[in-house]
């Protein structure tokens, strides 16, 4: 910790900045522990970016006044020794703690994730899940709050180099103009990130949350404090200005929500909160926050903060795994409690100790790079090897379901009566939760999101192929949301035997109708874009000739009309659907799969071993009306327009069932397993072909 002034002062310890930090992570903790009470906690992490800008933008500025320069590798080899001892070591114990506790189905999201932390990339990883439909089911890993840690890494790697560059363009200049040469690139670029935020925010709030771009500028807001000379205000006038930066943390902190556009122009609250408190200082009147600030319970907090900070989430997911259930209320004070205690720990001899240890400045530039990188390397491997016997397991027991899937009581042909069966739903099978959690059309795109589907608040139009692609007999299209594309397996296992073409239109979380009043109320920024894809993508089926069949589906009931102030209506699909036939189109209208009870499957299944007909679901329950299939319901025979109902593949007396014929159904809560959309190729088959 360091004085805000950039002179020939020494570093010294700010109360007040130790005060922020203990703010910051206890809003944190709290959030994490209590996300319903304390709605905006999350606000702590911007506290923690204005401080580390201001701290790191001093440090350098004083380094500049004292040398004329500033020397990178000293810089990074400090943050090394500060940050990564303590970084390291969490992570290990996560990896270890993982193979020894934690059920192998989420094995493979922990250990990417911590490979992703091991070298600070957490925050992209975690943004380009945040825009996949394939990981928005995916329950938070030990290590995800390491984005917040990632970027700041990408920041301390980034800023010296930046500031360095304007010094060297610079040298010839005097003192007063390089000052002022630094004091404009760190203006130009909060201003810059700050636009980003607010335009990639409303863009793709999702991702926004996550990514450099959009968080640089609150760094730069604590940099530029680093330039201001000490505030001339008097003593109460600091104490009113601290006590306003406080007040606007809290109450972001409890006004804030999950739902709330965030970052972009609203975390100018808690940012200049957090500018108002430094900038006061320590005012040292009687009714100073710093009375309470100040106070020795809390400046331990404050000390412990970092360590605080990455111990406790790990505490909050892995724990349930251990006592088999949710955290209660003495369980989360207990978190709290053994948190602080390893923070201090932690703190004490591995902060500490690997700060101050007292070597020649050279040999410890280079051993703290070296064990850095020795570090990462090692968790990096341990993560791929993991994922590697993931692979080959996957494998293996991808070659298992071969064999056995021409079996007559094999998936959805288990809930035919002319099989005869003996049991449909028998918890024994081939398939693993841990595979079916995996047994999704996944090809990952660099742009975010899946190759064949256009990502949230995005009206780009991505089209795969499946089947034969030379002098196809027929060419199917497949429109809608991710309850079209679920059925990509199925299509392939026709077309291994149909010479026929079918061209994917899918894209995540939106109806496919065009309609500029259909949104889906959770996702209301991707309105316009879905409305304009849908548009686009009609036109060019359409007008693609060689396309005679439009194959349909979508998640039932998620999509309102008149701009989500009603439930969608039959007509906003019937004048999809018309236009498609009026076009020479034939439609295939799928009614969406049965709700489950709102859980990841294949976790449940693993948390219910010893009865997993507790997954299931009754039919009440998951058979809510469809408005989709009531529309396509309205059409005659001889329309061009077929609807096919697999209800009765699912469910039975009463129950819609998860594990059917020894097949997993669902890969997440409502996207179903390839292994099972192939059971279901030939009814599929059979209504397209039908006249």
């Amino acid at each position: 910790m360091t004085a805000r002034h950039h002179g020939n002062e020494r570093s010294v310890v700010r109360p007040e900045i130790q005060a922020l930090r203990a703010l910051a992570v206890i809003l944190v903790v709290l959030y994490h522990l209590w996300p319903k009470r304390l709605t905006g906690g999350y606000i702590g992490v911007d506290v923690f970016f204005v401080i580390s800008g201001f701290l790191i933008t001093s440090h350098l500025l004083r380094e500049v006044v004292r040398t004329g320069t500033i020397t990178l590798a000293a810089f990074w080899a400090r943050r090394v020794r500060r940050l990564l001892p303590a970084a390291m070591l969490v992570l290990v114990v996560v990896a270890i703690a993982t193979i020894l506790l934690v059920p192998d189905v989420n094995w493979r999201q922990y250990m990417t994730e911590i490979g992703a932390s091991s070298i600070y990339l957490q925050n992209w990883q975690l943004a380009g899940d945040s825009v996949s439909y394939l990981a928005q089911n995916n329950s938070g890993s030990p290590v995800q709050h390491f984005w917040s840690l990632s970027l700041e890494e990408q920041f301390y790697l980034v800023w010296p180099v930046l500031l360095l560059i304007g010094l060297l363009a610079t040298r010839s200049r005097s003192a007063q103009a390089r000052h002022r040469v630094l004091l404009g690139i760190v203006i130009g670029l909060t201003i810059v990130s700050f636009v980003v935020s607010i335009v990639w925010t409303q863009q793709t709030a999702a991702s926004a949350y996550f990514v450099t771009p959009t968080r640089m500028w609150e760094f730069g807001a604590g940099g530029l404090l680093a330039f201001l000379p000490a505030l001339a205000g008097g003593a109460r006038v600091r104490s009113a200005l601290s006590w306003l930066g406080l007040a606007a943390m809290v109450v972001s902190a409890i006004v804030l929500n999950g739902a709330t556009a965030f970052p972009g122009y609203i975390a100018v609250v808690p940012v200049l909160g957090a500018v108002a408190v430094i900038l006061a200082g320590n005012p040292g009147t009687a009714w100073s926050p710093l009375r309470i600030g100040g106070l020795r319970p809390v400046q331990f907090v404050g000390d412990i903060s970092y360590s605080l900070y990455l111990w406790h989430w790990p505490f909050i997911v892995i724990i349930p795994f251990i006592v088999g259930g949710p955290l209660t209320a003495v369980g989360k004070i207990g978190v709290i409690a053994g948190s602080v205690l390893i923070a201090y720990l932690t703190k004490k001899f591995v902060e500490d100790r690997f700060r101050t240890a007292p070597t020649r400045v050279i040999r410890r530039n280079r051993s703290a790079f070296l064990s850095a990188a020795t570090a990462m390397l090692v968790l990096v491997a341990t993560c791929g090897v993991t994922l590697g016997v993931l692979d080959g397991r996957d494998a293996a027991e991808a070659q298992r379901l071969e064999v056995v899937d021409s079996s007559k009581c094999f998936g959805a042909a288990a809930m035919e009566p002319a099989n005869k069966c003996a049991d449909p739903f028998a918890t024994t099978g081939v398939m693993t939760p841990t595979f079916a959690k995996t047994d999704l059309n996944e090809i990952p795109d660099s742009r975010g999101g899946t190759t064949c589907e256009a990502i949230a608040e995005s009206t780009d139009i991505r089209t795969c192929e499946i089947g034969s692609s030379t002098q196809p007999t027929r060419t199917i299209a497949m429109l809608g949301d991710s309850h079209v594309m679920h059925y990509m397996e199925a299509m392939r296992a026709i077309t291994e035997h149909q010479d026929w073409k079918v061209l994917t239109f899918v894209k995540s979380s939106c109806g496919a109708t065009g309609a500029s009043d259909v949104v889906l109320n959770d996702l209301a920024a991707d309105q316009s874009a879905c409305a304009e894809w849908g548009t686009a993508v009609v036109d060019e089926i359409i007008a693609n000739p060689a396309i005679d069949t439009v194959m349909f589906s979508n998640s039932a009931n998620r999509y309102s009309q008149d701009d989500g102030a009603n439930p969608i209506t039959v007509a906003r699909y019937q004048a999809v659907w018309n236009k498609l036939i009026a076009a020479g189109k034939k439609v295939l209208v799928i009614a969406d799969v049965p709700r489950t009870q709102g859980v990841n499957i294949p976790d449940c299944l693993v948390e219910n071993s010893a009865d997993p007909t507790l997954c299931d679901t009754t039919s009440d329950v998951a058979l809510t009306p469809d408005v989709m299939a009531q529309a396509a319901a309205t059409y005659t025979s001889g329309t061009s327009l077929t609807l096919l109902d697999m209800t009765d593949k699912y469910c039975v007396d009463a129950t819609c069932h998860v594990r059917i014929g020894g097949v997993i159904v669902y890969a997440d809560l409502s996207h179903i397993t390839n292994t099972w959309a192939r059971t279901l190729a030939p009814y599929i088959e059979a209504a397209l072909v039908s006249p």
